[in-house]
Formats: C-alpha cells, structure tokens, sequence
C-alpha cells in the first residue's frame, strides 16, 4: 500500500526508502507513516473423524471460495480473543465447544479491499470439534461443509496459505500423543 496525503494534517508525503523498505513522511507535520500488516486468526476445526470444517465465503473478497473460519483482529483484542469472537460471529461456537485451541504457524497473505491491496499476518490454530455439533453459518458465511482432507485442493480457498495450514493441522491430529485429546462435552 502507497500513502499519498497525511491523514493527520492533510499534507502530501514523500516516499523514504531505508534498508530495502519504503515508509512515507509528512513534511508539514513530521508524521511518519509505515505499511505494517494486518493482524488476523483462524482456525482449523477437525472433527474425531479426521473432518475438516470449511466454509464458503458470503462476501467479496474471494466470495464463494473456501475460507477457514476466523477474520481480522480487532484494537484492544489478543490474537486468542479475536479468534474465539470470530467464531462466535462465524459459526455460533463457544469456547467449550472445542478443545483448547494449538497455534501452528504464522502466514502471510495479501488481501484486496477496494483499490488497496493490505497484508494481512495471520496466526492458524487448530482444535477439534465433535462432528455431531451443529454449527449454523453467519455472519459472512454462506455455508459450512465438513470435508475429508483428501476432498480439498490448494485452489479451492480464498488465500494461498490456508490449503498447507490444513495439511499441518491434520499432520498434527495425526500424531500419536494428540490423536487422543478428549473432546469437549456440549453444555
């Protein structure tokens, strides 16, 4: 993203690159402007069934694609907090509807909103879900499936990161000394 006018003064920056990076200063105000990237969590929900949930998006970006639950974080919120009110407004989830959730790794992806292409830095985690749970979509959901790995492709979903989380989620599952992590009970 380029910055063109100071959002404080409304005088016009001047790109400085510095060390391979490009910021923007304000010469009237001396504000200093950085493209720092967006915060953003999801998840990985398998079932004991070695099922993933995916949902369809219900809105552009990416409308009608495949998309992990999850969505940006907001001011004042953890990435944890973020991600457990995602899911509420998403799926309809609680906290005691899924086991404690693992982080996995960090991505990165870039984001198309209007005119503007924004980085976003996501942080995946996974955690299981009974498979008898019902989950209703909302929010900027369209629809919920429950999908056998071997069902999904890398181009199927909204962002290229997300077909290698699911891999590294089910690798996860997998293992031996996880496999057996006691569901939640609904209550």
């Amino acid at each position: 993203m380029a910055y063109k006018y100071c959002y404080l003064c409304g005088g016009q920056v001047a790109a400085v690159s510095a060390n391979g990076e490009t910021h923007w200063r304000c010469p009237v105000c001396g504000q200093t402007f950085f493209d720092n990237p967006k915060p953003a969590a999801e998840i990985v929900l398998v079932t004991e069934k070695n099922t993933v949930v995916v949902v369809v998006r219900a809105r552009d970006p990416h409308k009608g694609k495949f998309d992990l639950p999850g969505g940006f974080i907001n001011s004042g919120e953890t990435v944890e907090q973020g991600l457990e009110r995602e899911l509420v407004e998403e799926l309809g989830l609680k906290a005691s509807d899924y086991t404690q959730p693992i982080y996995l790794f960090s991505a990165v992806d870039q984001y198309p909103w209007g005119q503007e292409i924004h980085t976003v830095v996501t942080s995946p985690f996974t955690a299981r879900l009974s498979s008898s749970l019902r989950l209703e979509a909302q929010d900027d959901v369209e629809k919920i499936l429950y999908l056998a790995p071997d069902k999904l492709r890398s181009e199927y979903f909204a962002w290229e990161s997300q077909y290698p989380i699911i891999l590294a989620a089910i690798e996860y599952w997998a293992q031996p000394n996880t496999s057996s992590n006691a569901l939640p009970t609904s209550g």
